[in-house]
This record gives structure tokens, C-alpha cells and sequence, in this order.
């Protein structure tokens, strides 16, 4: 029994081939944006450096890497007039593999401990985040898992299952604002029960878990319809706990040869385990649904144009303003590939919340704990997002690449809001230069910035 079992090993480990790469990405940015998110726009310089390094285990079918990519930001100027850079610590490991003709199987693991700026928030967070981190320094611990498989079970019938999990914990200490009452009596708000305490500098504690099934059939070569339940669990400190319930029905299409259509809707409850709000403690009903659209517009002359739509509604988990609320969104974009070595990729992305975030003061009880006044308001968070990004890329060689444009993004109150507008402004113009370098015959890009 001994024999074979190491037959088969040395079978496994002789086919795989061991690579590494090392890189540099950086990139220097000059425009206006806000210093704070409650701030006016102001001019502004950044400085970002991302070295990294990484290793993979490359398999005939399947990969397993593993990359650290320390991000060195520094802007001038900055809300605390802090002279270093933020430093932010990213580690990222992901699997692929082939089980058969057919099962796949991928998986991934990111964490993320260190420092962002307001205007970066897209680093760790989704880019799609309506709301920006709500202070110009913020000192995060973020993991993000995800894994999923699919099972071919017969021709026709395929059945994917996700699921993913995501933490966010901040390291910030909480900004103390005194009462009218404590300021009065002279007494250290800190120390004083009833001194108000906000969370303007501070991202909630937050979690969530979520699992998707999905059973799809094809119906002829270019045609699928599916069903999937998503069910998501989230829980976000001092504020609530959800359970998001979600079943949908979809439709994938291959119109020609060039393009394919996806639609998809269905229904979201949410029901809300637990609330610290009164006016929070309700569950709610909402619907669901996205159209994708992609399709190969132009090719000939050495050049091609593929262009992509998607707009979506959805239940959206803001782990920055500590929210679970319906979301709106539309992308649109364009990839330009003129030769081998010019690739032009813009973009244009809109997105607001349903209903309008406010952020409250919270009172410190006898217990230490926190108690949020649902009668004082802080601030109307960012609920709507218009961003615009128009990035042109150069390949000096296939290891080294450089990169110039410009992106701007517009954020406001939700669109619904009777005050809507927008009220805060970034514009930037970038150059950026990215050299990577890897053994082995499979090129460098596996290691991502």
C-alpha cells in the first residue's frame, strides 16, 4: 500500500513546476480631491509604490499562488499633515484546479492590514463603493475569502456552488465629541457617562458570509437558464444583524459570434435579526436583477474594440457606512487594442444607494458600551458615485509596461434625497510604470497589483 500511495506522489510533485516573480507597479498622480469626506476639493499630489513578490505551484491541472504586495501611498497634502507614507500590507493566495473533465474547483484569500487614504478606498474595499472611508487616515485589518465549484452533471445540466466571507475590523481609536452638558461642567467627555462618542473616523466592525448555489441547463449551443439562492448572513457592529434571502432566475445568450447577453432577476428579503435603531427593526422586500451585455464591435486593420454594459439592482452590504440597502448601478466601457503594444480602456461607471445613510452620535452608558441617540445626526454620508476613467497603456516589452490618463469621480447624497447633489470632486492626471519579471514559460502576469 506503501509503494503506490508514494508512486502517486512522486507522480504529482514530478509534474508540477515551481515559479516566481517579483515586480514593481508606481505611479504619480496630480489633481483636486476632497481631504476628508466633508471637505472641499483641494489640490494634491500622491506617490503610490507597490514592490511584490510571489510565488506558484504550477500544476497540468492546477495552480496554486501565493503573492505580497505592500502598497506605499503618500499624498501631499494630507488631513493630519502626517510627513510618511500610509503603509498598507496585502497578501493574496489563490488555487485553480481541474478535478476531472468535469468538476473546477477556484479559490482565493486575501488579507489586508495597514493604512488608506479617503481617496483610496478601492483599494481594499470594492471600487464600486458608493461611500468613501470617512477619514483621511484610517487603520484597517480586512480578510476576504471565496471558493466555489463547478459539476458538470450532465451536457446539458451544470451546477456551480460559491461561498465567500469577508472581515473588517478597524484599529482606529473612536473620536470622543463632548455634550453641550459635559463641555458646561468642564468634565473630560472620555471619562464622563453621556458624552457623545461618533464614528466619523472609524469603520464599523463588520461581517458577512454568503452562499450561492446555482443549477443552470443549456438549452441548445448558445443559450442557458439557471436559478440560483443566494443566502447571506451580515452582521455590522452597533448597528445590526441581517439575513438576506435572494432566489433569481437567469439567462445567458451567445447572439453571434461576437457578442453574448446575460439578464438575471429575482427578489431580496431581508430580515433583520437584530437592531439598535428603532426605526431599523423591520424586514424588508426588494427586487433584484442585472443585464451584461458584451460584444466585439471593430476587428481588422490590427486593431480591436470589444465594448461592455451592465446595469444592476441589488442588496448591497456597505461594510464602510454599515449599512445593508438596495444599490442601482450602470457600467459602461470599451477595450481598444491597436497593435500589440497601445491598449486604451475607458470607463464609465455610475452608482447610488435607495435610501439615504445617516450617520448618528452615540452615548457612552454606564457599561462603557456605546448607545446610539437615534435624534442626533453627524453627517449624510457618500450614497452616490459617477466615475469616470480613461487609462491608455503602452508595452514597452512584454515585462514592462507604462501607463497615463486621467479618472474623476463625483460623489453626493442619495439620489433620492431632496438635497441631492454633487458635492464632492476629485480629478487626477497619472503616469504609471509596472515591471514585472517571472521564471518559468508562462509569463509574469499571474502576479497582480
Amino acid at each position: 500500500m506503501l509503494g503506490p500511495g508514494c508512486g502517486l506522489l512522486l507522480v504529482a510533485f514530478s509534474s508540477t513546476v515551481v515559479e516566481g516573480a517579483i515586480g514593481v507597479d508606481g505611479e504619480v498622480a496630480a489633481g483636486r480631491a476632497p481631504l476628508d469626506y466633508d471637505e472641499p476639493a483641494t489640490n494634491a499630489l500622491t506617490f503610490t509604490v507597490v514592490p511584490g513578490i510571489g510565488a506558484r505551484l504550477r500544476g497540468a491541472d492546477s495552480a496554486l499562488t501565493l503573492s505580497y504586495t505592500p502598497r506605499i501611498f503618500y499624498r501631499l497634502p494630507n488631513a493630519l499633515e502626517i510627513d510618511r507614507p500610509l503603509v498598507l500590507h496585502q497578501v493574496a493566495l489563490d488555487h485553480v484546479a481541474e478535478v476531472g473533465a468535469r468538476l473546477s474547483w477556484a479559490s482565493s484569500a486575501q488579507l489586508s492590514v495597514g493604512q488608506i487614504d479617503y481617496t483610496a478606498a478601492g483599494v481594499v474595499y470594492d471600487p464600486t463603493l458608493s461611500t468613501g472611508v470617512r477619514s483621511s487616515i484610517t487603520d484597517i485589518l480586512r480578510a476576504v475569502g471565496q471558493t466555489g465549484f463547478k459539476y458538470e452533471l450532465s451536457r446539458h445540466v451544470r451546477l456551480n456552488l460559491d461561498a465567500s466571507a469577508e472581515y473588517t475590523h478597524t484599529l482606529d481609536a473612536a473620536q470622543v465629541v463632548p455634550t453641550p452638558e459635559a463641555v458646561a461642567a468642564g468634565l473630560d467627555p472620555a471619562l464622563t457617562q453621556g458624552a457623545l462618542q461618533t464614528f466619523g473616523s472609524v469603520q464599523p466592525d463588520s461581517f458577512q458570509l454568503s452562499t450561492t448555489p446555482t443549477l443552470s441547463y443549456a438549452v441548445g449551443r448558445g443559450h442557458r437558464i439557471g436559478a440560483s439562492f443566494d443566502v447571506t448572513y451580515q452582521w455590522f457592529k452597533q448597528t445590526a444583524r441581517y439575513l438576506l434571502l435572494s432566489p433569481d432566475i437567469s439567462w445567458e445568450a451567445q447572439l453571434s459570434a461576437r457578442s453574448k447577453l446575460a439578464l438575471a432577476a429575482g427578489v431580496a428579503y431581508v430580515s433583520t435579526l437584530e437592531a439598535y435603531l428603532p426605526q431599523d427593526d423591520q424586514n424588508t422586500w426588494g427586487g433584484t436583477g442585472s443585464v451584461d451585455f458584451e460584444s466585439v464591435v471593430y476587428r481588422g486593420s490590427g486593431t480591436t474594440v470589444t465594448t461592455a454594459f451592465n446595469t444592476s439592482l441589488e442588496w448591497f452590504f456597505d461594510p464602510i457606512s454599515g449599512t445593508s440597502q438596495p444599490r442601482a448601478g450602470v457600467e459602461a466601457g470599451s477595450v481598444v487594442e491597436m497593435g500589440r503594444k497601445w491598449l486604451f480602456s475607458p470607463e464609465v461607471s455610475f452608482y447610488t444607494l435607495l435610501r439615504q445613510t445617516i450617520l448618528r452620535y452615540g452615548t457612552i452608558d454606564e457599561n462603557g458600551m456605546v448607545v446610539i441617540d437615534p435624534t442626533r445626526e453627524i453627517a449624510k454620508p457618500d450614497a452616490t458615485l459617477l466615475r469616470v476613467e480613461l487609462p491608455l497603456r503602452y508595452l514597452i516589452t512584454p515585462d514592462v509596461n507604462l501607463a497615463f490618463g486621467g479618472r474623476a469621480a463625483l460623489r453626493g447624497p442619495a439620489l433620492a434625497s431632496s438635497d441631492f447633489g454633487f458635492d464632492q470632486v476629485e480629478v487626477w492626471a497619472f503616469l504609471g510604470l509596472t515591471v514585472r519579471m517571472a521564471s518559468g514559460e508562462k509569463g509574469s502576469d499571474w502576479l497582480a497589483f
